[in-house]
Order: structure tokens, then sequence, then C-alpha cells
């Protein structure tokens, strides 16, 4: 099993980034959302964390990162006769229906409002989910004459109509579209940071061998920074890191889960163990057969 894929990198709270104890990242974000006035109740937040990371433990046990024969354990069945794997079939969307309304608002994507009336006229934007413009042919600008401007602002992103709009001198509340748009961004921010948090939870909760690996396949599912996993495991972990291009100067704690929170980067890590020489160039393939 490859446990990597493309790399994906988040977006999030940046403060979390200053701390190494995992529970200190769920702490902090639990704290800073409880200080922002977030629009769920922190121990909802807190509970989905615990749920999220409950599931992903189940999903993906302890024997399936061990020898890859999650099905025969769950199932007592032979997937290379095509039946639905135990991950497939316990999946997000599985899930995902099992959970109440409240929890699942918890998880849901934001969504940006669906239109703007820019003044006390009739003039309005509609917009797609993520704040982007769907079709402002209701705006009009008078440069030689009228006309509206859809294409003008047609296809713009969230962080490039408001500016556009501005330079061409079209007549909003501009105050009232920030405060729409901040709102929106905070909502991607609490969910984005959610998801980080569970991650850090299931790495956590894993322990030094499972809870990485656990970790790299639930960044690689929900488009989280598999660095962050990576750099809290073993060297074998980092060894497949680096097999799959990952970055030799990536700093990784040198033993976490048994206090020592000292990092080095991972080819001063493998070095040392002669797994690797220069960057690029293997030794010694080392990886347990379960991850291939």
């Amino acid at each position: 099993m490859n446990l990597f894929g493309a790399k994906k990198v988040n977006h999030g709270l940046e403060s979390i980034k200053s701390f190494d104890n995992l529970d200190d990242k769920v702490f902090y974000y639990l704290e800073w959302c409880k200080k922002n006035n977030v629009e769920h109740d922190v121990k909802d937040i807190k509970d989905i964390i615990d749920k999220v990371t409950v599931w992903y433990e189940l999903r993906y046990p302890d024997n399936y990162l061990d020898q890859d024969d999650v099905d025969n354990v769950m199932f007592g069945i032979n997937t290379i006769n095509n039946v639905q794997s135990w991950g497939e079939f316990y999946n997000f969307d599985k899930f995902y229906y099992s959970l109440s309304k409240k929890e699942k608002s918890l998880l849901n994507v934001p969504i940006f409002v669906d239109m703007i009336y820019l003044n006390n006229g009739r003039s309005h934007i509609h917009f797609n989910d993520d704040g982007s413009i769907s079709d402002a042919s209701d705006v009009y600008l008078l440069v030689n004459g009228s006309y509206d401007a859809s294409s003008l602002l047609d296809g713009k992103t969230i962080d490039e109509w408001p500016l556009i709009m501005k330079e061409a001198g079209i007549k909003a509340d501009y105050h009232r579209i920030n405060s729409i748009i901040n709102n929106y961004k905070k909502r991607v921010n609490v969910r984005e940071c959610l998801f980080d948090s569970i991650m850090f939870n299931i790495i956590n909760r894993g322990g030094k061998y499972y809870g990485p690996r656990r970790g790299v396949l639930f960044a690689r599912e929900f488009e989280r920074d598999v660095r962050v996993p990576v750099s809290y495991g073993d060297s074998s972990l980092a060894f497949e890191y680096l097999a799959n291009d990952g970055d030799d100067s990536l700093l990784c704690f040198t033993d976490y889960f048994d206090g020592n929170l000292e990092k080095k980067t991972i080819k001063d890590i493998l070095s040392k163990q002669n797994l690797v020489g220069v960057k690029g160039k293997q030794k010694k393939k080392v990886f347990p057969k379960s991850c291939e």
C-alpha cells in the first residue's frame, strides 16, 4: 500500500504551526473558536473531532496498517475477486449519512451567499458557492455608453472582484460586502482548522507507528498537509515519504512519542541510520510490506 499521492497543502490558523505538541494544537484551535464566537458550540466541535477520529480508526484499523488485509480481518473475504474493500465500504459518505444534522453542519463546506444587492437599487450580483461571480449582468457601467459588467466581473474570484469593482467605479456598500466576505472566510478557516485538528488527533491517538500512518491516509483523503503526519512518524515512514518525491529537508521529530521534541531533517535522520546517502539515492528499503 503506497501511502503517498499528490502533495496537498491546507490552509488554516497559522499560529497552530508554532505548537509542537499535538494536544496543544487541538486545544489552541478550540480556544480560538471559543474566543472568536464561531457559529458552533465548542463542545460540539470537540465531539466531532473525536467522532471522526474514531471512525477513521475503525475504517483503517491497526491490522490494515500492519498487513494490508483489513478485508480478511473485517469481512473474511478476498478482495482480489473484486469484492468491495472495507475502506471503500465504510467511506466518508457512509459515515456522513449516519451523523445528525448538527454534526453534518460542522463538516459541511461553507457556502457563500447566492446574491448581493450593491445598493438600494436593483443592481445585484449572483455568486457561486466559493464566492466567485456567476452572473453580473444586472450591474451596469457607464463608459462610452451603458453596458453590463459581465465581461468585467463574471468568473472573478472572491479575492478579485471587490477590487475590480472599486477600480471600475461601481457604487456599492463595500462595508457590508467586506463583512459578508470576512464572515465566509472565517467559516472556511474554521472548517479547515477543524479537519487539521482531526488529523492531529488521529496522529496522537494512534501512537508512534499507527498514528502518523493513519494521519497520512487522512491527509491524502481530505487534502491536508501530508508533511505533518510524516514529521511525527518513524524513520521508515520518512523513508517512504522520501521515496515518493518528498523533501529531504523536512524537519521531523526524532522521537516525539517518547517525549523527545528534537527535530532533524529527514536527510540527517536517514543518513545516520544508513538508509539513504544523498537525496534521491536510496540504499536500502525498509518500509513495511503493508505500505508498499
